[in-house]
């Protein structure tokens, strides 16, 4: 099974009905969603169970929809294509990559499907052994 994410569901996610942006939504999915796919177990990944199938796809399309609000953030004057005049003033903890918090929730709803990261990554570093052998040679 693969994951699906549509321009419309993100786009009913970011309430954007224009389609001013949508090259940027086709183009975001084109780049998440295999990135998403990579991240999750395959047994996860092989399901046809309906409801895995839906927090799959529901996820993905969370991570999707949150960069795209991120992005539309970033745009000088699009701030007004969802009437966001209020995170002018937003407060410190707003975190302006996922300013909504949805590709938080979006990775929070895989978190049980995720593959196990390497023992590298959980512990926040790469080895000694593997710093040497990604420097370069003198």
């Amino acid at each position: 099974m693969a994951i699906t994410v549509t321009r419309a569901r993100v786009k009913e996610k970011c309430s954007l009905t224009v389609a001013t942006y949508d090259a940027s939504i086709d183009a975001l999915i084109a780049e998440f969603v295999p990135a998403i796919e990579f991240s999750l177990r395959p047994d996860v990944l092989a399901s046809s169970e309906a409801g895995v199938v839906a927090t799959l796809n529901l996820a993905a399309a969370e991570i999707v929809a949150g960069e795209v609000m991120a992005q539309l953030l970033r745009i000088q004057g699009a701030t007004g294509v969802f009437g966001l005049g209020e995170l002018a003033q937003r407060p410190a903890f707003v975190d302006l990559a996922d300013p909504f918090g949805l590709a938080k929730q979006g990775w929070k709803r895989l978190s049980p499907y995720v593959k196990a990261l390497p023992k590298h990554a959980a512990s926040g570093g790469i080895s000694t052994a593997s710093k040497a052998a990604l420097e370069e040679p003198a």
